[in-house]
């Protein structure tokens, strides 16, 4: 049955569904804490970010690309990419 509510609203215990989407191809993205204290992400367009929820902590997940499925590591797998994180303070 489809929600009377919009999309954004969709509230489950991991947030909301804007709350919980991939956001595509970013060039800034932010995670931030009503103080003002969080992450910030400075990319060219070529990443994508996640925000979830964890039992006690916020997650913020940085991908490089975003298939359906896991993408599983092998050892000796190398993950290569260029962003910038920068820690937010209050």
């Amino acid at each position: 049955m489809r929600p009377t509510w919009p999309w954004s609203q969709d509230q489950t215990e991991l947030g909301t569904a804007d709350f919980r989407s991939i956001k595509f191809n970013v060039y800034e993205a932010a995670l931030l804490a009503e103080n003002g204290a969080g992450l910030r992400l400075h990319a060219a367009g070529d990443l994508h970010v996640r925000p979830g929820l964890a039992e006690d902590e916020v997650l913020f997940h940085v991908l490089s690309r975003c298939p359906l499925g896991q993408v599983v590591l092998k050892p000796g797998d190398e993950l290569t990419g260029q962003c910038i994180v920068e820690l937010v303070r209050p």
